[in-house]
């Protein structure tokens, strides 16, 4: 039993924030002291200030999706989930390679897959993307799973 006691903080690590990202990050928290309804306009303002299309907004529950863009030079497209709460906003994204696949004459263009922080090519490129959108508010930024 104190064998399990002892192991608890180790399991637990993953989901506490952090300063830096660490393997397997797959939101960003941009804290401040602003209201939820504070936080969905600055949220909206800055992604559209700075080039960021809204595809999808729902003013009840705080949240924006972004339309998806391409990532620099790469074949890559990503989005981004945006929910604004009391204290901060939490991003999160998606991502997938630009190139359609067809099987059997069947396109499968829905093939996203969650944005984390992993030593692989389209990883790193759709992870930094999302943090450098996270950067554009100006504020503090924690890193964490859920």
């Amino acid at each position: 039993m104190l064998l399990l006691l002892s192991l608890l903080p180790i399991f637990s690590k993953s989901q506490q924030p952090e300063a830096k990202p660490v393997k397997g990050t797959n939101v960003i928290y941009i804290k401040n002291d602003k209201s939820a309804a504070e936080n969905y306009e600055v949220a909206a303002k800055t992604l559209l200030d700075n080039g960021f299309y809204i595809e999808q907004k729902d003013a009840d529950f705080k949240t924006l999706k972004t339309q998806p863009r391409k990532i620099n030079k790469s074949t890559y497209l990503y989005f981004l989930n945006i929910r604004a709460t009391d204290h901060q906003i939490v991003i999160q994204g998606q991502f997938k390679t630009g190139i359609e696949l067809s099987i059997g004459g069947v396109k499968d263009p829905d093939n996203y897959e969650q944005i984390k922080f992993r030593n692989i090519s389209g990883y790193k490129l759709a992870f930094k993307s999302m943090e450098n959108a996270a950067l554009l508010f100006s504020m503090p930024l924690v890193f964490g799973e859920i």
